[in-house]
């Protein structure tokens, strides 16, 4: 499988078609590993190569640039969404942040939590009335919280009644189908004895439905997961678009491959990125591409310097996938 996706690749860091390389000052030396867009903007979470503070850059559709101004987003920044250019929210070491189109600041979450604590673990939704957050409180359940434009909501708790009484179960990140379709991850336990459940709303009531993954990608009615079957390799990409999963794509621990991020359309199709190593233990950055149920790979992103790997799909069809240091893919479409 490496090899052929190796066909074609300079040692330059030049592609052939379909793919280009995306020339822009503001991306050199970053290495992009979380990534969200809204019409032909994009926005990403990086560092640099030499893991000083992290890096927020943003796409206007012709221009990439640096967002910077107030307060520094801290070093472990690793959830990111937004809804127009001066409405973005992140999230690092346990804090919740927002970019208002000049500078950053950080969320007073206090009067939110009711005078706990805890550590922000995710941010997404779909409107600027209808955002969430999830939580890892300090003591009691770990919650989801929901913005309706004006104040927070607690909306979610996680349950306390799990089969491994001494590995307390965490909140993870979550997505939104729609305003009345939003899932949760809770998960005990990590790496391979990683235990994952996702919790799904419907707009009044949850319902936990076991056999998830990590991240979920919620698009075209359904939710994504993946994870990995090993800390050595292996993964397994699954979708749910009812009452169960439907497992599409697998790949045993010895392939060496390790999803690390997920994008899917209206249309159901979408794109994988991860690592795959090679016979020499090298590992590689690389593109597998879905259609329907096949999953085929398409782009091998260089060297993984073990940070990087992002994918996403603009309105009109752009596909940009993120390498490391800095480079940066774009899909022309044309094979």
């Amino acid at each position: 499988m490496l090899a052929g996706l190796l066909a074609g690749c300079g040692d330059d860091g030049e592609r052939d078609a379909p793919w280009v390389r995306v020339e822009d000052d503001a991306l050199d030396g970053i290495n992009i590993r979380s990534t969200w867009g809204v019409g032909e903007e994009v926005w990403g979470i990086g560092r640099r190569f030499d893991f000083t503070i992290p890096v927020v850059v943003h796409s206007d559709g012709t221009r990439w640039e640096v967002l910077s101004g107030g307060e520094d987003p801290p070093e472990s920044s690793y959830s990111l969404w937004a809804t127009a250019s001066e409405d973005v929210w992140l999230v690092g070491e346990g804090l919740l942040w927002h970019w208002n189109g000049a500078a950053w600041s950080p969320v007073d979450l206090s009067s939110a939590l009711g005078g706990t604590t805890g550590q922000v673990r995710s941010v997404w939704g779909t409107a600027p009335d209808d955002m969430w957050i999830s939580v890892d409180l300090d003591e009691g359940d770990d919650i989801a919280l929901r913005y309706d434009g004006a104040s927070w909501q607690m909306m979610f708790a996680v349950p306390i009644e799990w089969e491994y009484e001494d590995d307390e179960p965490h909140i993870g990140p979550g997505c939104s189908v729609s305003r009345n379709e939003v899932w949760v991850l809770v998960s005990q336990g990590g790496g391979s004895e990683r235990t994952p459940t996702m919790f799904r709303w419907d707009g009044v009531d949850w319902e936990m439905l076991a056999g998830a993954g990590y991240e979920p990608f919620c698009a075209a009615g359904q939710v994504w997961v993946f994870w990995r079957v090993s800390d050595l390799g292996g993964a397994v990409a699954s979708r749910n678009g009812g009452d169960s999963w439907n497992r599409f794509v697998r790949f045993d621990e010895d392939s060496g491959v390790k999803f690390a991020g997920l994008w899917a359309g209206n249309d159901g199709d979408g794109w994988i990125v991860g690592s795959q190593y090679d016979d020499e233990f090298d590992e590689w950055l690389q593109i597998w591409r879905i259609s329907g149920d096949e999953v085929s790979p398409t782009l091998d992103l260089g060297w993984f310097r073990g940070a990087g790997g992002a994918i996403w799909q603009t309105e009109s069809g752009h596909v940009l996938a993120f390498g490391s240091d800095g480079l940066v893919f774009q899909y022309t479409g044309a094979e």
